[in-house]
């Protein structure tokens, strides 16, 4: 056995590994402790695990932000299409398997979008995408406790565990806490995780931004997930404005990949070739074309970010108004014209703010920034 170990082994990892491998191994028989534990660096050349490549990692929590009209639930549909049939989401490849939606915000419009796919395609999902057409309360036992039953009937029944679980929303399925505390935020996201490592599966949260173009709730959300989202409505110009609707899909945190990934996802509008109880034509947003948007480092904006911070933490202020973090960046940058300046620390402000390091206070039209208490 010892024989037939080592030489799987020995193209993935040096001997001088092997022996810690064989001696961790022995180490856990006796270590008697139900939780999971990890020794050292062992286990390092594991890469992620992609769900939908470069987005969402398997066996993960995270969320997808937007507004109401930046086409969230659309994409979400169809991705739960692409898993369900092994469809590639544009140039990036899937990890077939079942899906899990709860829609918790009502489930009428969910069966249309996925045949106006399928119409599309010329393929069926046949059973491979499950809803629970109800909110589940996620921090209530018994109901967390149906949804573990759920998946673990569905792993009896197709022989493997649906790949993703999708709630929809987060609001509706967080009732009863408060979306500011961090202790609440906590909790909810535990018992994601819980979810998640039980059945091998990634939880992805629909929740929406609030008026600021942020994600409502408390930092702790974007500090305990693994990969975060977003969406955003485009402006059309072109004639065709009425035809396609755009959104952008960008990743803005990921803990084990770069997160210099977006694309443009156009849709439009197509007949299901059914009628309301009026005569009208039912109609769905169906995705016609993935193209990807490379994002560019911009040495400015990451020089802005990194002075921000700075210039907060030195500040004897709690709160910093924007003119004056323009007025010392124009100081550090004299090369840079004052237009520029004002974009910079606006664009960096607003990317600090999205990954929960700076807190931002209006008073009409003046903004100012503090650092965030972590």
């Amino acid at each position: 056995m010892s024989r037939f170990v080592s030489n799987t082994f020995k193209k993935l990892i040096s001997y001088k590994e092997y022996d810690l491998w064989t001696k961790i191994v022995n180490l856990r028989k006796r270590i008697k402790s139900p939780l999971a534990l990890s020794f050292g660096s062992l286990g390092w050349k594991n890469g992620t695990e992609w769900l939908i490549e470069n987005y969402v990692p398997s066996r993960s929590v995270g969320f997808i932000f937007g507004d109401s009209q930046d086409l969230k639930s659309f994409l979400v549909a169809q991705w739960a299409f692409n898993l369900a049939t092994g469809e590639p989401f544009g140039d990036l490849r899937v990890n077939k398997g079942p899906v899990v939606i709860i829609c918790a915000e009502g489930s009428n419009s969910f069966p249309k979008r996925i045949k106006a796919i399928e119409n599309k395609y010329n393929t069926n999902v046949e059973d491979k995408i499950i809803t629970i057409n109800r909110p589940i309360a996620m921090l209530i036992q018994q109901e967390v406790e149906m949804l573990h039953d759920l998946l673990d009937e569905l792993k009896n029944t197709f022989g493997e565990s649906p790949k993703l679980l999708v709630i929809d929303t987060f609001s509706q399925c967080s009732a009863g806490i408060d979306e500011n505390n961090a202790g609440d935020i906590a909790r909810y996201i535990n018992t994601c995780k819980e979810i998640s490592e039980k059945h091998s599966i990634t939880v992805l949260n629909i929740h929406h931004k609030n008026k600021e173009g942020k994600y409502r709730g408390s930092t702790a959300l974007y500090g305990n997930v693994d990969f975060i989202m977003e969406t955003k409505r485009e402006k059309q110009n072109s004639s065709d404005a009425e035809e396609k609707i755009s959104t952008k899909l960008s990743l803005t945190k990921s803990k084990d990949s770069s997160t210099n990934v977006s694309h443009m996802l156009d849709f439009s509008e197509k007949s299901l070739g059914i009628e309301d109880n009026f005569g009208n034509i039912l109609t769905t947003l169906v995705l016609d074309k993935v193209t990807s948007v490379q994002k560019t480092a911009n040495s400015s904006n990451n020089c802005a970010k990194d002075f921000i911070v700075s210039f907060l933490r030195d500040s004897d202020k709690e709160y910093v108004d924007q003119s004056d973090l323009n007025d010392a960046f124009k100081s550090k940058m004299p090369r840079l014209g004052i237009g520029t300046v004002k974009k910079n620390i606006s664009f960096s402000c607003r990317e600090l703010i999205n990954e929960g390091k700076i807190l931002e206070k209006k008073s009409g039209r003046n903004k100012a920034y503090s650092l965030t208490a972590l």
